[in-house]
């Protein structure tokens, strides 16, 4: 008989900075996705640099640094309100901040920057694992030239909505993947995972068992998202209502297929429009 153990949803930000905080599984993790076998002590949270590269200030949900390696690795969580274009931004600030002088503009060390996107699918059908390297090509037939970057930047974009959807990728990614999405029920089949850090994140993240802290901010999170949920709700209500008043003959299923709202509430605002004398 299958054995099922309740944990929070690695959807929240807070949560997936509680679980992967453990240096062992974040090590193993950065491993399996990377190949780079990282020698740290501690995983930092929140991390943000004292004086700030660039106009927009960053913060690191993840930051790992390797010294004796000359590795830098850094991991985000996230989540609809935000583009790809950000944490390509925040790759390119972890790139540009190791570099301390002008004197020298050799990149010390290798930034490897992670995201996982929890909330959406892949842009490419089928394709979980998408990679940015930071690599010189040949303008005529593509082919990479060799030693102009010695330090291989890489940006990794992980899509765990559908581990089932992408089956050539490596089985260990495969079963991060898999592991981060079961989650998202907050419920997980501890037989199906065969990693000791796997289970070690899932027992960080235990249903009712975080720190105070990490609750706190996972409420201050969810009602965030309330609100934008909230706002985004006050649009969609408004512009269908705009649409019925322009033209009061327009059919449920067409104003239902403008804003995705269901038929039944659009038939609804309908009939509180005919009361309030506006169709």
């Amino acid at each position: 008989m299958s054995k099922y153990f309740p944990v929070h949803t690695l959807g929240s930000r807070a949560v997936f900075t509680e679980g992967f905080s453990d240096v062992a599984v974040f090590t193993k993790m950065v491993k399996d996705f990377t190949g780079v076998s990282l020698k740290i002590k501690k995983v930092e949270n929140d991390k943000a640099f004292l004086k700030p590269v660039g106009n927009v200030k960053v913060e690191f949900d993840l930051f790992a640094e390797d010294e004796e390696n000359r590795i830098v690795v850094e991991a985000q969580h996230a989540n609809y309100t935000q583009n790809f274009e950000r944490f390509y931004y925040y790759h390119q600030v972890a790139t540009v901040e190791i570099i301390k002088s002008s004197r020298d503009y050799c990149f010390p060390k290798t930034v490897y920057t992670l995201v996982f996107f929890t909330d959406r699918h892949s842009p490419v059908l089928g394709k979980n694992i998408l990679v940015h390297d930071a690599e010189m090509k040949y303008l005529v037939d593509g082919k990479v030239v060799e030693r102009v970057f010695p330090c291989k930047h890489r940006l990794f974009f992980i899509f765990v909505k559908d581990p089932e959807g992408d089956t050539r990728i490596p089985e260990e990614c495969q079963e991060w993947i898999k592991a981060i999405h079961e989650t998202l029920r907050e419920s997980v089949c501890l037989d199906d995972f065969e990693k000791i850090e796997i289970l070690t994140l899932f027992k960080r993240i235990e249903k009712d068992k975080l720190p105070p802290e990490t609750r706190a901010k996972m409420m201050l999170e969810y009602n965030q998202q309330d609100a934008i949920e909230a706002a985004v709700d006050e649009k969609v209500f408004e512009l269908a209502e705009n649409i019925i008043r322009l033209n009061s003959e327009v059919p449920d299923s067409y104003v239902a297929d403008v804003t995705k709202l269901p038929v039944q509430k659009i038939q609804a605002l309908r009939k509180n429009l005919k009361r309030n004398g506006e169709n």
